[in-house]
C-alpha cells in the first residue's frame, strides 16, 4: 500500500512539473478576450500558438492541442484560480 502511494505521489509531482514547463515554453497559454454579445470579459487558458512558418512552428501548433487535451485537469484547476468571467467595464463617455 506504501509503494502504491509513493508511486502515485511521484506520478502526479511528474504531471505537475510537466505542465510547469509546458505553460514556460508557451504550449498553453493564459488568454483575455471579450464576449461582447454577452458584455463578458473572459479570462482562460488555451493552447498556444507559434507564429513561425518554418517546420518548428508548424509542428508545435499540430501538437499544442494533444498537449492541451491531456493537461486538461490542470488547466481547469488554473481557470478556476487564475480565469474569470466578469461584466465589461462600461465606457465612460
Amino acid at each position: 500500500m506504501k509503494k502504491i502511494a509513493i508511486f502515485t505521489l511521484v506520478a502526479l509531482l511528474i504531471y505537475c512539473s510537466a505542465y510547469g514547463v509546458v505553460r514556460w515554453r508557451k504550449f498553453i497559454v493564459m488568454d483575455e478576450y471579450d464576449l461582447k454579445e454577452q458584455s463578458l470579459l473572459v479570462r482562460e487558458t488555451i493552447p498556444g500558438w507559434d507564429v513561425r512558418d518554418d517546420w518548428k512552428g508548424r509542428l508545435k501548433n499540430k501538437i499544442n492541442g494533444h498537449i492541451f487535451v491531456f493537461f486538461r485537469p490542470l488547466e481547469l484547476i488554473e481557470n478556476r484560480l487564475c480565469g474569470f468571467r466578469k461584466p465589461l467595464p462600461l465606457s465612460s463617455k
